[in-house]
């Protein structure tokens, strides 16, 4: 099980890849990123530079955070856990700045 930092590094997590292309992060829930998931969301941002917007109250208009709120179950806190894994992956090429973390992809 791969431990990495959040994004912003004030986190420590772990995760699990799945059979099927996702992946679990194993904190309480055990969200899954389903590789349709991570699909869904290469096709929404490709070649896009976009805020993470991991805010629990007021994620930023067109960032990460907003996109994982409003077309997933999950919260802008998961979108912050959920890019660094995307970032493991290469799907995220860069992230940079400190507020707000800036996402290339």
């Amino acid at each position: 099980m791969p431990k990495i930092n959040t994004l912003s590094g004030r986190s420590v997590f772990q995760y699990t890849l799945d059979t099927s292309g996702g992946f679990y992060i194993e904190y309480s829930g055990r969200p899954h990123i389903t590789k349709k998931m991570i699909n869904e969301i290469e096709t929404a941002f490709r070649g896009k530079t976009v805020p993470g917007g991991f805010s629990m109250t007021d994620p930023p208009p067109g960032g990460f955070g907003e996109w994982i709120q409003e077309h997933t179950p999950y919260t802008p806190r998961h979108g912050s856990h959920i890019a660094a894994v995307l970032k493991e992956m290469g799907i995220i090429k860069e992230a940079y700045g400190k507020s707000p973390i800036i996402l290339r992809f």
